[in-house]
């Protein structure tokens, strides 16, 4: 199964101009929408456009303005909920379990390929299923509330009678 990547919107956030460049031109030879940030806080300012919607984010892991990249990872997880890639040269088993025990769908070490990047689309797929199936559990739930209270204003009626 693919999907259409011309609908999906990235936000690259690199402070190396070269790695920007060079992914945000692989990700638009895939059909993907780029954008691209330089620093934590330029991203947080294009994440908060209302103008501005993002199905995937792919962020250095050492982005400047923020500890380490994982306080961004949990910020964009937290308010914005959004998928997010990780990528560093640095390429330790336990930094990339970190990175992924703190949320990040993908650890990507640089250099990179466009082959990396192929498949990226699923994280988006996955988003949106997850965000439909949370969205039904609260549809359910005011479902139910609903049919309780009718059948409690019912009970209330005929104790009157």
């Amino acid at each position: 199964m693919d999907c259409d990547r011309s609908n999906i919107t990235v936000l690259i956030v690199d402070n190396d101009d070269f790695s920007l460049e060079y992914l945000a031109n692989i990700l638009m030879a895939l059909q993907y929408r780029v954008q691209s940030a330089k620093t934590a806080h330029q991203a947080l300012v294009t994440l908060q456009d209302p103008e501005g919607w993002f199905d995937l984010i792919i962020t250095e892991l050492s982005i400047l303005g923020m500890n380490y990249g994982f306080d961004f990872l949990k910020l964009i997880k937290n308010q914005f909920h959004i998928p997010v890639i990780m990528m560093s040269k640095e390429n330790n088993v336990s930094l990339i379990s970190k990175a992924l025990e703190n949320g990040a769908a993908q650890y990507i070490a640089k250099p990179f390929s466009a082959e990396d990047f192929k498949d990226i689309w699923k994280h988006v797929l996955d988003a949106k299923k997850e965000k439909l199936f949370v969205e039904s559990l609260f549809v359910k739930n005011e479902e139910q509330e609903t049919l309780s209270h009718e059948t409690k204003t019912k009970k209330k009626a005929c104790k009157r009678k």
